[in-house]
């Protein structure tokens, strides 16, 4: 029923342990000869495994499939060994086989594991050795804990009444003959149980239809497209525990509202159509938005007529139909049938239950609270970077639920209104000492901030090699521009979160470990969303996909974005390009969608540009070309997948070519921004421990077009280039315009100046200090450095740093008032 897809579960293990205890009427030898045969057969087909799964499959993915505990020669093969050694001759054999499957089922708790795992892990560090003692020390205590509970029940518990009963009621399972009458004796007694407890038994049902639905509502066709399996089987076989845990918020709702109401029948249907309006609501939000309902949205229930007048007709007269036969039904029941109220005990035990099932969701989200060790191994997987998904797999309810417990970040020592605007003060020294030395205004160039996605030169990669290069193109304007290598705070995703630090300057570094996506948890509960934009009275993005993904279409608007292009829009992608079979629009189709922009606008203007053509997946070989480039990969590296995706940037290679050319044609100061937000994901087979750094090294470079160069604009910035963050690039782009700044631009100089780069920690495992936390920095040699080293000037921008960020995003917004912030 939990995880049938999954054999590291205790079911599984318990179930196997028990066959053990089967008897087999062989001789000793043949059972010795059996286990012979089948160990060698399953040895030689795990030894070869491993060359079939990368000769088929250009990965390892396949490896193991002789090597797990539910394949069958390895399970015969323990039945047959097991049959050679007497057991359950004397009392200490059955202690020994007794504490055995208790201690198995208990480390194979998939919550529980994670704990264990965390705890010999954080002890052991790094050292094998330490690694080897401290798992053999745990599993010993393990067993000597489960031991002493076998005692406990020996001992103790079977002369207790529970026990008595249950072995009156399996009594007659003992002789076969007996076990049909036994079963229907059962089958009437379960009857007047049912009876008994009809309405209880009703809700229960109602709960679970209605949890099941909620979960298959969210999903817009019958194949979920980010597992590739029928939504029903998904639903009903592999998220079985969510559609339960699901159905007791249901369940408690029912219980909640009879409590209240003391009515059943008005408890029950007003429950059934508050739920079946959220999975509609839902529903509808998925269809218009990819997304579901969210916490945030709640304070537009203060303007339910504007909703109401958006909805459309034939949604708000079905509506009111619905809530007519509701309110007819109630009056029918309650009117035909006795009234039935909930004990005392009952009624007490349902007002508490809801409100204590909702108020756990405050620590679902912190790491290691025993409320979060539960639902995480009930298989409630948060999924803030994509809701939709979050709401396919967990349920709307949960995933509603999941984002309610989300901390922005932990206030700084000193924040005050009076520390902010003292911070306020001192930059705005700082931006008029900038300002003396600058011509330019940031307003009248054309800016374009182009994340390029998944775009990362392979080769960096350890194990990686190639004849060719794929990107020689941008090699040259890296070469001839302002350039080096983002620290990317993500890998294989976080798309959004880059784009949120370029455009505000602040690192998700900083933020709690719970706020994963700032752009889906935190920009639309925000009043002010202070950004580069606000420097521009032109703004304009464009994305040739689904707005709607990461919520762009709320967050743009959110951060003052005037018009955002994308498919499905009011603004037209107008000219649309694919490569081969990539279903994706490719880069140039982002490009001459860009450059329409920049010849129409006749002053200067923001342009948020993102591309797609890059995303995975990478093993459907897109292209027809996509061996060209001669690829050589170890470290378990999937070379199909790589050689399709290193054909896909060589395209976007030629692609930012051909828009440099034209924009160099252009008559207006124009600077592109262009990064690779992370490394594409399902790739590389290195390890963050060890590769951590390099495989969140991305490319960029910073170009100033001819014109911009003629009016002030640097060619190439030459100190503090080889290593940044996407926090640097507001700053980088004002100083390579010659442009002035405002007092929080000349704090981000100051930051890219005298701070090293930073970002999320990256995984690579360090000895140096101050790097083990969630920040992780990175000098301009690319080494890991010690912010314990910094001088007093530097903790102190640092600390500066933070409390604007928090005063803008968590705290009360004093820097945001009476626009000293845009």
């Amino acid at each position: 029923m939990f995880y049938l897809d999954n054999e590291d579960n205790p079911i599984i293990f318990m179930i196997i342990f028990l066959i053990g205890g089967i008897p087999s009427h062989s001789t000793k030898k043949h059972n010795f000869y059996r286990f012979l045969i089948l160990i060698v057969c399953d040895l030689f087909l795990a030894f070869l495994m491993p060359y079939i799964s990368s000769m088929n499959y250009s990965n390892l993915s396949r490896a193991s499939r002789f090597s797990t505990i539910s394949n069958p020669l390895l399970v015969l093969s323990a039945y047959y060994i097991v049959q050679l050694i007497p057991i359950y001759q004397n009392k200490l054999s059955r202690y020994v086989i007794r504490t055995s499957l208790l201690g198995l089922i208990v480390i194979n708790i998939s919550s529980f594991s994670h704990v264990l795992d965390r705890i010999v892990i954080d002890l052991a560090g790094h050292s094998t050795a330490k690694l080897i003692v401290f798992a053999a020390i745990l599993s010993a205590a393990i067993l000597a804990i489960s031991f002493l509970l076998v005692l406990f029940f020996d001992d103790h518990l079977r002369t207790s009444k529970l026990f008595h009963l249950v072995d009156l009621y399996f009594i007659n399972l003992k002789k076969w003959d007996s076990f049909i009458p036994w079963l229907l004796t059962k089958r009437k007694e379960f009857k007047i149980f049912i009876k008994g407890h009809v309405k209880i038994s009703a809700m229960i049902v109602f709960s679970y239809i209605l949890s099941a639905l909620s979960m298959l509502f969210m999903n817009v066709s019958w194949n979920n497209p980010t597992l590739n399996v029928n939504i029903i089987m998904m639903t009903i076989f592999k998220r079985q525990p969510l559609v339960i845990m699901n159905a007791i918020f249901i369940f408690s709702l029912m219980m909640f509202t009879w409590a209240i109401l003391r009515r059943y029948y008005v408890a029950l249907i007003i429950s059934i159509l508050v739920i079946s309006m959220w999975i509609v609501a839902s529903r509808l939000k998925i269809l218009a938005r990819n997304e579901p309902i969210m916490p945030s949205e709640l304070k537009m229930i203060s303007v339910w007529g504007s909703l109401i007048s958006m909805a459309n007709v034939s949604v708000l007269v079905t509506a009111v139909i619905v809530v007519l036969l509701a309110v007819c039904l109630i009056f029918y029941l309650e009117s035909h049938n006795k009234r039935t109220s909930l004990s005392v005990t009952a009624t007490i035990v349902s007002i508490i239950l809801l409100p204590s099932l909702l108020l756990s969701s405050l620590y679902w989200n912190h790491e290691g609270n025993p409320i979060n060790v539960v639902v995480r191994g009930i298989g409630d997987d948060s999924d803030f970077f994509n809701q939709m998904y979050g709401a396919q797999s967990n349920g709307p309810i949960v995933q509603f639920l999941n984002n309610i417990d989300v901390e922005v970040m932990s206030m700084p020592k000193g924040y005050s209104k009076a520390s902010m605007y003292r911070i306020r003060d001192k930059y705005q020294k700082e931006a008029a000492e900038i300002n003396f030395a600058r011509a330019n205004k940031l307003n009248k160039q054309n800016i374009i901030f182009n994340l390029s996605e998944s775009f990362a030169d392979p080769r960096r990669v350890s194990g990686v090699s190639l004849a060719d290069d794929p990107i020689n193109n941008i090699g040259e304007l890296k070469r001839n521009s302002t350039s080096g290598l983002m620290i990317s705070s993500g890998y294989g995703g976080g798309t959004a979160n880059m784009e949120y630090m370029t455009l505000t300057g602040f690192t998700l570094s900083l933020f709690s470990p719970t706020l994963t996506t700032p752009y889906t948890q935190l920009v639309g509960t925000l009043k002010h969303n202070p950004s580069i934009i606000g420097s521009f009275k032109m703004t304009k993005a464009i994305h040739p996909y689904l707005g709607t993904f990461y919520s762009r279409n709320v967050v743009y608007q959110k951060f003052g974005i005037d018009k955002f292009y994308y498919l499905g829009s009011r603004y037209k992608i107008k000219y649309q390009y694919k490569i081969g079979k990539n279903p994706y629009l490719s880069d140039q189709t982002a490009y001459d969608n860009t450059l329409d922009q920049l010849r129409k606008g006749k002053s200067g203007q923001f342009i948020q540009l993102t591309t797609m053509q890059n995303h995975l997946p990478y093993d459907h070989n897109y292209y027809k070309n996509h061996n060209e480039f001669g690829i050589h990969a170890k470290n378990g590296t999937d070379t199909n997948s790589l050689a399709d995706y290193t054909c896909g940037i060589h395209y976007t290679d030629k692609a930012v070519k051909q828009f440099i050319e034209e924009v160099d044609k252009l008559n207006k100061p124009i600077t592109i921004v262009f990064y690779g937000d992370h490394l594409p994901g399902n790739i590389y087979g290195n390890s963050l421990e060890k590769d951590g750094l390099v495989l969140h090294e991305t490319d960029y470079f910073i170009y100033s077009n001819k014109y911009a160069r003629e009016h002030g604009a640097v060619q190439k910035m030459l100190t503090n280039t080889n290593y940044v963050d996407p926090n640097d690039f507001i700053a980088m782009v004002a100083e390579q315009t010659n442009s002035k700044v405002n007092w929080y631009q000349a704090m981000l100089t100051d930051v890219y100046h005298k701070l090293p780069a930073f970002a999320v920690n990256t995984g690579q495992h360090t000895k140096v200090p101050g790097n083990s936390g969630r920040t992780q920095f990175i000098n301009n040699e690319g080494k890991l450095a010690n912010p314990k080293k910094w001088t007093k000037q530097q903790k102190q921008l640092w600390h500066d740093y933070k409390l604007v960020q928090y005063d803008v995003t968590a705290g009360k917004q004093y820097l945001v008032r009476d626009g000293q912030l845009k």
